[in-house]
């Protein structure tokens, strides 16, 4: 009979052979997983970019609608103090996005960042204003209902 002490040993020294032996079945996966990864991060922009134009599922619609809804940002009906010198800033970044997004040619906030390579790039983290948010949605229901040829109600 065989020690459990002498089973987990061996456990070890073949979990540890394998591992030297499939550094290049590593390396190349690795390439795939980097451009899966960034293809599932960068999948619900590059379905905002695709409403645009062309008709969707409604399974994909809904994760379009869902993504701009997360995104939209608090509106406030209340009037507070706030900081001008933060109040500048935030305006500042609005700005330098807006015109990163008219330099690329992108219609949308949601059409500029699926351009980006989040590997390069950070999408997040970045001043949004919410009239780009609500535009984009305009824009995207626009597309939807003349495609579908939907009566609003």
């Amino acid at each position: 009979m065989v020690s459990a002490a002498l089973m987990g040993g061996l456990r070890v020294r073949k979990k540890s052979a394998i591992a030297r032996a499939t550094p290049a079945i590593r390396d190349e996966h690795s390439k795939e997983k980097v451009a899966t990864r960034v293809e599932e991060h960068l999948l619900p922009y590059l379905l905002r970019r695709d409403a645009l134009d062309n008709p969707l599922p409604a399974h994909h619609l809904g994760r379009v609608f869902y993504h701009l809804a997360q995104r939209r940002g608090f509106l406030s009906n209340r009037k507070t103090a706030n900081d001008d010198e933060e109040r500048g800033v935030v305006k500042e970044g609005i700005g330098q996005l807006d015109i990163e997004i008219q330099n690329s040619g992108s219609r949308t906030l949601g059409e500029f960042f699926s351009t980006l390579d989040p590997e390069e790039q950070r999408i997040r983290k970045r001043w949004t204003s919410r009239l780009m948010y609500t535009a984009e949605f305009d824009a995207i229901w626009a597309g939807t209902v003349a495609r579908c040829q939907v009566k609003p109600a």
